[in-house]
């Protein structure tokens, strides 16, 4: 990862993004999937132990990734454009 671009990355809040996106409730560690209809807690927003990236990750099956990833995800965009 360029270097600008993960300082960029690593700057994202995920509460920020979260609520940028328009998505419902917070992003915690057990929430729902924004992505698909979840009827429990499939979803986990954390902090990465190993560069303090946000990450998440749907257990049920949609996918995992940064914020980026999610923004991605979430609006259809291209990575560039959601960068």
């Amino acid at each position: 990862m360029n270097d600008d671009i993960g300082e960029f990355v690593r700057s994202l809040d995920a509460r920020q993004v979260w609520s940028a996106l328009g998505l419902p409730g917070e992003p915690k560690s057990s929430c729902k999937c924004p992505k698909h209809n979840d009827r429990s807690a499939s979803f986990s927003v954390y902090r990465s132990k190993h560069d303090g990236r946000w990450l998440w990750m749907c257990h049920a099956g949609c996918d995992h990734g940064d914020l980026v990833e999610l923004w991605v995800l979430m609006t259809g965009l291209g990575k560039g454009a959601a960068l």
